[in-house]
């Protein structure tokens, strides 16, 4: 299960020093957005399935 990671995570301080550090601020960026999507959608689900309970 953490073997891709390994594989991934070994490159990835090669592409820092080759980019210097812009791809990695920048898809930590997207990330963001992502994240409070998710966030927004579980409480979202939460208060469906509680006006669900009350009918």
């Amino acid at each position: 299960m953490t073997r891709p990671a390994k594989f991934l995570g070994g490159p990835s301080g090669w592409i820092v020093d080759q980019t210097s550090c812009v791809f990695f601020f920048y898809a930590s960026a997207l990330g963001i957005p992502a994240m409070l999507l998710v966030i927004y959608l579980m409480n979202r689900r939460q208060q469906m399935a509680i006006a669900a309970r009350q009918t």
